[in-house]
Parts: C-alpha cells; sequence; structure tokens
C-alpha cells in the first residue's frame, strides 16, 4: 500500500461492493519473543553490562590464623547499542476524503502491524546466527560457540559436541552439559534448564516429548519419561520465525543475563499533512537493542551453523 497516489491505484477501496478489508492483526499483546528473550528497558543509548568473577572456593582457616584474602576478576564487557527502525505510509488528500472504508486507509494500522512482525524476525535473528561469525558477543564468538571465555581463564561450550534432532537422548546429552557448567569462576554452575525452544516444523516432535507419560523412543514405551520426572517441567516455546536447519532447537536455562530484548523506545506514531501536495503522511519507529550477555542462558543442541 506504500505511497497511496491516486484514486485509480485503490479503486477497491472505494467501492461500495468492498465487503472486507483484510489485514494482520496487531502482536502487541501477544509477541512471543516475550516468551524465550529477557525483555528490559534501556535507561541510555548504549549499555554495558561486566563479566566478573568471585573469589573461588574459601579456603580452610585454622585457629587464630588470618583469613585469606581473596579477590574478583573482571572479564569481558558486553555492549547493547540502540538501533533505531522506522516505516513510512503516506494516503492522499482525496482517498481520505472518499474512502469509504476506515480499515483500509488506517495507515498507523499498518506501521503497527509491519513494526510487531519486525520485532519478531529480529528476535528470531538471534537464534538464527547464533554461530554467524558476523555477529559477535562480547567474548568475542557467537551466540553458539564452543569456545566461549571463562573469566578466571578457559573456555566452555553451549552447543552439543555432536548436533542432534530433537530426542530423549540429545536432551539428555544438553542437560547433562548445562548439569556441569562452569560459571565465571570456571566452578561448576550447574544450570538448570527451563524451556524448550524450536522451530514450527518440530511441533509434533515436542508435544510428544515434552507430554508423554512415557519415554516415546520406540523401544522404550514402558520407560519413565525423564522429562517428567524431574522438577523442571521444560516449558515449549514454538517459534514460527525461526527458520533454518530442521534439526534446529535449544534448552533455555535459568542462568542470567541470557539472550536479550532491550528496549531504548517502544514503537511510536507519529502523524502529519504535506500541505504543499496534500498528503497525509503516518510514521512510526523504534530503538532496540537484541543480544546476549551470558551465553549460559542458552544451550543449542541441534545444528551447529
Amino acid at each position: 500500500m506504500g505511497y497511496i497516489e491516486t484514486l485509480s491505484r485503490n479503486a477497491n477501496t472505494l467501492k461500495k461492493t468492498l465487503n472486507k478489508v483484510m489485514v494482520d492483526e496487531g502482536r502487541s499483546e501477544r509477541l512471543i519473543l516475550n516468551k524465550y528473550l529477557h525483555v528490559t528497558t534501556m535507561t541510555d543509548a548504549w549499555e554495558d553490562d561486566l563479566d566478573k568473577a568471585g573469589p573461588g572456593l574459601a579456603s580452610e582457616r585454622g585457629e587464630a590464623e588470618p583469613i585469606v584474602l581473596g579477590s574478583t576478576q573482571e572479564g569481558d564487557v558486553w555492549r547493547y547499542i540502540a538501533t533505531t527502525y522506522a516505516l513510512k505510509m503516506q494516503a492522499t488528500k482525496e482517498l481520505l476524503e472518499d474512502g469509504k472504508y476506515e480499515k483500509a486507509i488506517d495507515l498507523q494500522k499498518f506501521n503497527r502491524d509491519c513494526m510487531w512482525v519486525t520485532c519478531e524476525y529480529l528476535a528470531a535473528g538471534l537464534l538464527i546466527n547464533r554461530a554467524n561469525t558476523s555477529y559477535l558477543g562480547g567474548d568475542g564468538v557467537p551466540l553458539g560457540s564452543d569456545s566461549h571465555r571463562i573469566t578466571v581463564g578457559g573456555t566452555y561450550s553451549n552447543l552439543l559436541s555432536t548436533p542432534a534432532g530433537p530426542s530423549m537422548s540429545g536432551i539428555e546429552l544438553a542437560v547433562s552439559s548445562l548439569l556441569v557448567m562452569p560459571g565465571r569462576d570456571g566452578l561448576i554452575q550447574s544450570v538448570m534448564p527451563r524451556a524448550a525452544v524450536y522451530p514450527a516444523n518440530q511441533w509434533g516432535s515436542w508435544a510428544r516429548l515434552l507430554r508423554s507419560e512415557k519415554d516415546p523412543t520406540p523401544g522404550n514405551f514402558t520407560a519413565v519419561n525423564v522429562l517428567r520426572s524431574e522438577d523442571w517441567n521444560l516449558r515449549p516455546v514454538m517459534v514460527p520465525f525461526w527458520q533454518g536447519a530442521p534439526n534446529d532447537w535449544a534448552i533455555l536455562t535459568d542462568a542470567s543475563d541470557g539472550p536479550q530484548w532491550r528496549w531504548r523506545r517502544k514503537p511510536h506514531a507519529n502523524s502529519w499533512v504535506d500541505n504543499n501536495i496534500w498528503v497525509m503522511n503516518s510514521s512510526i519507529q523504534m530503538r532496540v537493542a537484541p543480544g546476549w550477555s551470558n551465553p549460559r542462558g542458552i544451550f543449542f543442541g541441534g545444528s551447529a551453523t
């Protein structure tokens, strides 16, 4: 609908025989990104998060002996820079005067719907580009990597060593890796699984894996479904905007500061008239910074690319 220049370009908008104008419904209250990203508000044009490791383990102390002095160590800096996204629609004064259907010329509705969908695609980009070396985090590697730096030295991985599709064995390997995940001080942090994130084509597989009372693996139908026997009960999060390899999936964890969505300015609409050519302008803009500060917040079990 871009630039509405003449009545002839929008003849169907003006005809009284039009039954219904079909547009996408607003998504503001049901954004899927809210289910797998930590959503906050930025207080400045950019924000930094700092990795800082603690002193490690406490030392044994004998009677009347001095207490061993501990120390902390600074690590990587994770920067969020707000990026502006915007869209403008236009309509001639003639169309606004003669249009019979308000919904057809509600330019801001088209703007809003476009912006909400843009948010979903930007958020899914964190998953799609998890191994893309053009999208690096504060530790110099992508979100999904086996070379994440530990603040006190060494590395850790948030990928399965051998990528696998959604299966009991794959999830068990992922959870086992999470339970011995090292923290910033290099000691076991024991990250706990909280949700399964997956694309739309896997909805059936995850329904069986997460809801079956027994192990859904062929040949194991009498075994206990361990995903239901523990206290975490993985929450399903389907992301239709995650378009990639057929076996892509991930586990969200309880680690703080994982994948983030930081609003600097939520979608803001504006309208004005160009009196020189009698054209109504309707625009919408937002400022947002998707990213992550702690790769331990998500563990990828599927494709590594």
